[in-house]
């Protein structure tokens, strides 16, 4: 039982593999997923979380640990403090020393933002911004591969179809050649006419393998692009697109305005005021004390505890300047929306010509395969009838047979074209 499981699964597995199919959105996947560029979509993200983390980093205490030591040539000397108290200094009983002149300290401070005017949050915005960009960029390069894609297959499509109708016209030559070498004999055709028909049989097969030649090149194109074996697979023929695609670069237009937004905002958070609290301490001589350090030369702790507010001008001088560039960029993308716009509208118009035409066709090729059947059909009563031979029928059947493929090749085109349409 288990190996009659084994072997009907080997079967099945065999069956399906013969009949493999392939549909043009697996085609798209398959050659987004292959395409090199798609780790960078990884990359991006990885890139922008960091960012965002550090931006909320911000709001942690800053911490700064330093020592310094220096020789000073003038220092305070007891008489200078004699001097300037003058009478006092007989009450006080200041010694008669003078402060070090070598002076050394280690020192830690700690700063605290209490209010950084909204650039932590601003930098977190921009962080997205800039993911937001990157991505934008890569979807225009992901979007032009699609486009590479959906061509390669639909040529796939249509050089098929194209051999179907040569090889259609190969077997009605064939049968041409087959009749008119019968009846040679009875001497209704000449020698040359049987040459003229084998020569157009050679030009025929010669298109067929120049056909087959493209449809292999072609098909060895979207096995590369979709890291897939497409060599034997049956194309599905994809139904007509439910929406208009959308251009990527609108994002990337869109994109970048808003990453130029957040930048004139930081014009305006590089001006806003500052507020720490700071908390200074060191040990070191001389110590915070003066009258310490006259008489005690021994090194001592000394701590500090404030807020600061800070004003940072140095913006203003290149305000006008950097807010003029970022002005000039927005206007530039403007014209680049503007230039979008027209080129897709361009291009457009001479699609929705091609589809208005294509339509119109495919209406044309409908009603001439009905007709083309309503011949097949009154050809195979003049048979029965005696009326026509079978070549003539077969004539007939061969042009019914041409104009479906017709058919299918405007089919094709028409769905070419309106996966072409963008806005």
């Amino acid at each position: 039982m288990h190996r009659f499981s084994t072997l009907s699964l080997v079967v099945l597995t065999f069956i399906f593999s013969m009949n493999a199919s392939v549909t043009l959105q697996e085609c798209r996947n398959k050659a987004r997923d292959n395409y090199p560029l798609v780790s960078r979509y990884d990359l991006i993200q990885a890139t922008k979380d960091c960012n965002v983390r550090n931006a909320s980093l911000a709001w942690l205490p800053r911490f700064q640990i330093g020592g310094s030591g220096a020789w000073l040539s003038n220092t305070t000397e007891a008489k200078d403090l004699t001097d300037i108290l003058g009478g006092l200094s007989s009450m006080i009983n200041l010694p008669d020393k003078n402060e070090q002149p070598w002076q050394y300290k280690v020192s830690a401070t700690v700063t605290q933002s209490l209010w950084d005017g909204g650039a932590s949050a601003l930098y977190k915005k921009m962080a997205e911004a800039n993911a937001d960009r990157d991505k934008a960029e890569l979807d225009v390069s992901f979007y032009e591969l699609q486009c590479h894609v959906d061509e390669v297959y639909f040529s796939v499509l249509l050089l098929e179809q194209r051999l179907k109708q040569a090889q259609s016209r190969m077997q009605v030559l064939e049968n041409n050649l087959a009749r008119m070498r019968l009846i040679f004999d009875e001497g209704e055709v000449s020698q040359m006419d049987i040459k003229s028909i084998e020569a157009e049989v050679k030009a025929a097969s010669q298109q067929i393998r120049l056909i087959e030649s493209n449809i292999a090149s072609s098909r060895m194109s979207l096995s590369l692009l979709t890291s897939m074996d497409l060599n034997k697979e049956e194309l599905i023929t994809p139904l007509e697109p439910t929406a208009v695609r959308l251009r990527p670069e609108h994002t990337l237009i869109e994109s970048s305005r808003k990453l130029l937004e957040l930048k004139m905002k930081q014009l305006n958070i590089d001006l806003s005021p500052k507020i720490y609290f700071i908390a200074d301490a060191y040990y070191g001589y001389p110590g915070r004390n003066l009258f310490k350090g006259l008489t005690d030369y021994n090194p001592s702790f000394n701590a500090m505890l404030g807020v600061q507010l800070k004003f940072n001008l140095d913006p203003l001088y290149t305000r006008k300047n950097d807010r003029m560039l970022i002005t000039n960029q927005m206007n530039d993308l403007d014209l680049q929306r503007d230039l979008l716009n027209f080129q897709t509208k361009l291009a457009n118009t001479g699609v929705n010509q091609e589809i208005q035409f294509l339509r119109q066709t495919l209406d044309d090729d409908a009603e001439i395969l009905r007709l083309r059947t309503d011949v097949r059909i009154a050809a195979e009563e003049r048979l029965e009838s005696g009326i026509i031979d079978a070549s003539d029928l077969l004539q007939k059947i061969n042009d019914e047979a041409y104009a479906a493929l017709q058919k299918s090749i405007h089919q094709i085109e028409l769905l070419r074209a309106l996966y072409k349409l963008e806005k």
